[in-house]
């Protein structure tokens, strides 16, 4: 699994460097001041860039632009992941694998999104979806199905498949998130997509 998918994980302690006659002088970190190294996000708080889960979109759908830069954060649970815009603070999203929700979701990955992202290998992409959390106490939490995420590990980059204008509001799945949260075991095998 790739580290863009795994958790985060703690920093290892820095051992001390083997004894020498005269110690190494260490040059002084220096940040280029147009270089952004923290998000400030509206949900999340300050946040720093990892490299390592940072992604760019290849394509423009929905609320996403081409080659919008987004963090892909461990959320509550596994299986729940947070998308923090790494260019808009306010523009942040829940993601859940669709496959612990609808245990019969299937999606076709389409050529181009293939080559797009340069999948070579399935075990390198994950499918995620938004979550609509409810926004009235009775209602639930919806995920849709229609326009799923296809990520990349090996590439980091990331397209949304598109639904069409005639969805099926089936799509648009709703499930109790607050029992979700609260399992500690996924109820399904991790996402997977089949590469046509």
């Amino acid at each position: 699994m790739s580290d863009l998918f795994a958790p985060i994980p703690s920093y290892p302690t820095v051992q001390p460097a083997a004894a020498h006659a005269v110690p190494p002088v260490a040059e002084p970190a220096v940040t280029p001041l147009n270089v952004q190294t923290t998000i400030e996000s509206v949900l999340l708080g300050s946040l720093p860039i990892d490299p390592e889960r940072t992604i760019r979109f290849l394509n423009a759908e929905n609320w996403f632009a081409l080659g919008q830069e987004v963090m892909l954060l461990p959320a509550m649970r596994d299986g729940l992941y947070w998308m923090q815009s790494i260019e808009d603070g306010s523009e942040t999203f829940l993601l859940i694998d669709p496959f612990l929700v609808a245990s019969d979701f299937l999606v076709d990955l389409p050529d181009a999104v293939v080559t797009a992202l340069g999948v070579t290998d399935s075990a390198d992409i994950m499918v995620l979806t938004i979550v609509s959390l409810p926004t009235a106490a009775g209602d639930s939490a919806t995920v849709n199905l229609a326009s799923p995420l296809i990520l990349s590990a090996r590439s980091r980059s990331c397209c949304q498949l598109n639904a069409s204008a005639d969805t099926d509001p089936a799509a648009f799945t709703a499930f109790d998130f607050d029992r979700f949260v609260q399992q500690t075991e996924p109820s399904a095998a991790p996402a997977a997509a089949r590469v046509a």
